[in-house]
C-alpha cells in the first residue's frame, strides 16, 4: 500500500516538473535545443530547481527509469547503453577499485510524445531515460533525483532540493585523484547551508560561477571529451511533516514526500568524459571519492524558502 501511494505521488509530481538550463555561464553558448527554449526564461538560481510547469512527455513517468517504455523498447534502450568493450578495456585495472563506474549519457532531446518515442531524423539513435544519472543510486534516475543531467552540450546538476556544484579539472588522469588535490578543496571545504534562503543565494551564486583555487564552480559545464569533472551534491533531509502551501494546497507537499524514495547523501565524485561520439552520446568513467550524511534542512513555510 505505502509503496502504491509513492507510485501515485511520483506520477503527481513528476507531471509538474521542468528540468532548467543552464546558459548564464558562457556569454555566448550555443543555441539550445528547440525544448529548451520555453524553460530559459524562467530558470532561477534555487535548489527547488524550475518554476516552469510544463515539462515535456519523457518526465509523465513513475520514477523508475524505462518504466513508460514497452517490452521491446526497453529492449533496445538496454542495447544501446552498451559501453563499447575497447573503452571498458582500456580502463580495466581503473574499474577494479572501489566505487567506480562506467556508462553512457544521452543528450535529452525531445524524442518522446505521448509516450511515443520517435526514431526519426537526430531520435534515430536517441537512448530514451538515458540522459540522467546518480552517484548516490549508481544508475539512471528520473531528473527529480539526478545528480548530472545531459542538456543541451552541458553536463547540468539540477537535482531537486538538491545543492549541486560541478568543477573542470581539464585533461588530467582520473584514477589518482584524491580528495586533497587542488580543484577539490573547495568542493571539501564547502559548508552547505541548511536555511532555504541563505541556500538559494549559494545556488544563485554558482549559476554565474564562483572563482576560487583558478577554478570555476558552477551548475553546470560544457560537455567536452577527454576531460575531467569534479562533483559535490548535497542531497537535502527535511522533516516529514511540512505545512502546506496555501497558494497551491498539497503540491509540495507531495514534492518532499517522493524525497522519501531517493537516497539522500552528501556525496563527491570525479568523473572524465572519455568518448563523445557522433549522436552526441558521452562515454563516462567515475569515482566516487566520498559519500556522507547529507544535512537536514527544515522549511517552516515552502513559499518564504523560494525568497
Amino acid at each position: 500500500m505505502k509503496k502504491n501511494l509513492y507510485i501515485l505521488i511520483f506520477c503527481s509530481i513528476l507531471s509538474i516538473f521542468a528540468l532548467p538550463v543552464w546558459s548564464q555561464l558562457n556569454p555566448n553558448p550555443p543555441p539550445p535545443p528547440n525544448e529548451l527554449d520555453r524553460y530559459i526564461e524562467r530558470r532561477r538560481g534555487s535548489i527547488f530547481g524550475s518554476s516552469d510547469s510544463g515539462p515535456s512527455s519523457q518526465y509523465r513517468s513513475v520514477i523508475l527509469p524505462g518504466s513508460m517504455l514497452d517490452s521491446k523498447e526497453q529492449k533496445r534502450v538496454i542495447s544501446m547503453r552498451k559501453v563499447d568493450p575497447a573503452d571498458r578495456d582500456k580502463y580495466h585495472d581503473f574499474l577494479k577499485g572501489k566505487n567506480t563506474g562506467i556508462f553512457r549519457l544521452a543528450p535529452d532531446f525531445d524524442c518522446i510524445e505521448n509516450n511515443n518515442v520517435r526514431v526519426d531524423g537526430k531520435c534515430a539513435n536517441f537512448m530514451p531515460i538515458s540522459s540522467f544519472y546518480s552517484f548516490r543510486h549508481v544508475g539512471y534516475v528520473s531528473p527529480l533525483f539526478q545528480d548530472i543531467g545531459y542538456r543541451g552540450n552541458y553536463i547540468v546538476t539540477d537535482g531537486f532540493f538538491s545543492q549541486g556544484i560541478l568543477v573542470s579539472l581539464g585533461d588530467v588522469p582520473i584514477d589518482k585523484l584524491e580528495l586533497t588535490d587542488l580543484g577539490l578543496q573547495f568542493l571539501v571545504n564547502f559548508k552547505p547551508e541548511v536555511e532555504p534562503v541563505a541556500a538559494n543565494k549559494v545556488s544563485a551564486q554558482l549559476m554565474s560561477g564562483i572563482h576560487a583555487d583558478d577554478h570555476t564552480y558552477t551548475r553546470f559545464v560544457q560537455a567536452t571529451a577527454d576531460t575531467t569533472f569534479a562533483l559535490r551534491v548535497i542531497a537535502y533531509k527535511t522533516d516529514s511533516s511540512r505545512p502546506r502551501n496555501s497558494n497551491s494546497p498539497g503540491l509540495d507537499d507531495l514534492k518532499f514526500r517522493a524525497l522519501a524514495l531517493d537516497k539522500r547523501a552528501d556525496v563527491i565524485a570525479v568523473f572524465r568524459i572519455i568518448k563523445k561520439d557522433a549522436d552526441g552520446n558521452l562515454t563516462i568513467v567515475w569515482r566516487r571519492l566520498s559519500i556522507n550524511d547529507a544535512p537536514k534542512m527544515k522549511l517552516l513555510n515552502p513559499t518564504d524558502s523560494r525568497k
